[in-house]
């Protein structure tokens, strides 16, 4: 069974802006682009994708999104380097015994963090139908 996430990003402060930097995704997904909306499509259950951001101060967070026992989960990884990338982290949430698997075991539909600049960080699920489901990330 397919699943499809619509991820939209909302800045509200427009004089600390983070721009969006890299995608990758764990297994069998892909991400694509439709309008104002980043795209995450999956071929089944137990995958996921992640969004990484950096501002001009090099803050960096990810956020990662996936579906995980058939039920869609979110997470927000803060006060990360430089090397942090998606590529290095994303695996991390598929290790058993880390706070990261917790919150793919745990299936969060909203998260909210504050990372160690003061930045607040929020994603949540909007709406779902029909195994797809529209979430936010709002930054600021």
């Amino acid at each position: 069974m397919a699943y499809t996430m619509n991820v939209r990003v909302y800045q509200r402060n427009t004089s600390d802006w983070y721009n969006l930097i890299e995608k990758a995704v764990y297994s069998e997904a892909s991400w694509g682009l439709a309008f104002d909306e980043h795209v995450l499509r999956m071929t089944g259950s137990g995958t996921s994708g992640t969004l990484r951001f950096v501002n001009a101060a090099g803050n960096y967070f990810i956020v990662a999104l996936g579906v995980h026992n058939y039920k869609p989960w979110l997470d927000i990884a803060i006060d990360l380097g430089p090397t942090d990338t998606c590529v290095k982290t994303h695996p991390e949430w598929y290790t058993d015994g880390t706070q990261r698997a917790e919150a793919r075991w745990s299936q969060w539909n909203t998260v909210d963090r504050k990372d160690g600049k003061g930045a607040t960080l929020n994603t949540y699920i909007t709406k779902e139908a029909d195994h797809q489901y529209w979430v936010n990330i709002v930054i600021g």
